[in-house]
């Protein structure tokens, strides 16, 4: 049986863990907590523990996006404003976006086959194909305001795209 849990920054959840007297985790705090571990060299004050080669699941919410890109701040090249102003209009026609860090900062996007996969889907059931041209297409505006964020590497792997800040 799930339960509707609130954390104390407000988050609301869905949890089966329920054990009677004792706190379930959130786990958007429990995320939120691993990118400031991941990211411990630059926390202010700087943590002792940091994960050169780490990545969240899969976001789907601008706002948990936001909240994550706000933990990594600037890192070099990377500046978190940016990213968010050139992710987010886009964020709605992807499948979910990982951010996370291979030693530097990294994105990646899920691009969707099917429309039922891309964040915005409101309908019920299957959604209908999503054409090669316009899969492309998805690919190439990630891209495009990645680069506008001066991402360093840019890579198309077909199903997911990839932007990596030095």
């Amino acid at each position: 049986m799930q339960t509707i849990n609130a954390c104390q920054r407000g988050h609301r959840y869905r949890s089966s863990l329920v054990h009677p007297g004792r706190f379930t985790p959130c786990p958007r705090c429990d995320r939120l907590t691993l990118v400031a571990l991941a990211y411990g060299d630059i926390q202010n004050p700087p943590r002792a523990c940091r994960l050169l080669d780490f990545k969240t699941e899969g976001l789907s919410s601008a706002q948990e996006v936001v909240e994550v890109l706000e933990i990594i701040g600037s890192y070099n090249r990377f500046f978190a404003n940016d990213v968010a102003r050139e992710l987010l209009p886009i964020l709605p026609k992807l499948t979910h976006v990982a951010i996370g860090r291979e030693c530097s900062p990294v994105i990646y996007a899920g691009i969707p086959y099917w429309t039922h996969q891309t964040i915005e889907w409101q309908g019920g059931g299957m959604g209908v194909r999503i054409s090669e041209e316009e899969r492309q297409s998805r690919s190439r505006q990630f891209l495009d305001a990645m680069r506008r964020a001066d991402a360093d590497e840019l890579s198309d792997e077909g199903y997911a795209v990839r932007a990596w800040w030095d």
